[in-house]
């Protein structure tokens, strides 16, 4: 049996622990293939190439196009205005030799027998329908187209058609016929609805063949027509004739109070001063009860 040793003075012999020899290359090679296999190497990606800049337009060439656009627009724009300037003119052309306005037919004198006597109240009858519109060409009526309800004389008053006015009047018409369109006027008070004196001459020309001045339908005489259609050289002609510029109608209406309602100061003075040559004759106001 050994005994320890107490002696503090022997030595200590040291234990090294038994050195391992290095593992052999087919055991390296074991313990590293399995991790190779297991872990894939990924391959390289590849590297795009990089985008070359587009060049820069250069100014010159930006703004020849936009003045090449203008040019464009301009040109369509000026190419329809004259398109449409020469279909406007190919249908007027087309128009004004359509068969409708073909050379008009003068209006033939009716031949009377007898006397040429004027029948008062005579009314002249169309050839045609009477609801047929009157036929004009370059501005001249065909008298033979015109309403039934309207004298020929009255018709041609209302258009202040000098010419037709002497023509008719020379063939014998009436000149106070009476028309039948609802107004009941004769061409006195026709030729006074015209606006701003035109029909003076045609008023004229009946007033000096005895028109009567002082005609009147149910609402107004020939000179209150004249005032309301601002006409002061024909309502001077009717007041020079002999119209009353007393006459109230039904309505309380006269030429003093239809000019003040139109505020024209000038027909004002004119009525004024027709109502105070009236009055100065010792003639008497007149008053349409209807």
């Amino acid at each position: 049996m050994t005994q320890p040793n107490n002696n503090p003075n022997a030595s200590v012999q040291k234990v090294s622990a038994p050195k391992l020899a290095p593992p052999s290359a087919a055991v390296a090679s074991s313990i590293s293939a399995p991790v190779a296999a297991k872990v894939p190497i990924a391959p390289p990606k590849p590297v795009a190439a990089p985008v070359a800049a587009a060049p820069p337009v250069p100014v010159d060439a930006l703004e020849a196009q936009e003045s090449r656009a203008v040019k464009w627009i301009v040109g369509a724009f000026i190419a329809g205005t004259v398109f449409c300037i020469a279909a406007v003119v190919v249908i007027l052309t087309l128009w004004s030799r359509s068969p409708s306005r073909s050379a008009v037919v003068p209006a033939p004198a009716t031949p009377r027998s007898g006397s040429t006597a004027i029948v008062p109240g005579r009314v002249r009858k169309p050839a045609l329908t009477p609801e047929a519109a009157p036929r004009r060409t370059h501005g001249v009526i065909d008298y033979n187209n015109i309403p039934s309800t309207i004298p020929r004389l009255n018709y041609a008053a209302r258009h202040h058609d000098v010419d037709a006015i002497a023509r008719f009047i020379k063939d014998g018409d009436d000149v106070n016929s009476l028309s039948h369109d609802g107004l009941n006027a004769p061409p006195v008070i026709y030729a006074a609805m015209n606006n701003n004196d035109a029909a003076y001459d045609a008023l004229k020309m009946l007033l000096d063949h005895g028109g009567n001045a002082n005609a009147a339908t149910k609402r107004r005489t020939a000179l209150m027509e004249a005032v309301l259609h601002r006409s002061p050289r024909s309502a001077a002609l009717l007041l020079e004739k002999g119209a009353d510029p007393t006459f109230v109608n039904s309505r309380g209406e006269s030429a003093a109070s239809i000019a003040k309602a139109n505020g024209d100061t000038g027909m004002m003075k004119l009525v004024e001063e027709g109502t105070a040559k009236w009055k100065d004759q010792g003639k008497p106001a007149t008053t349409n009860p209807n």
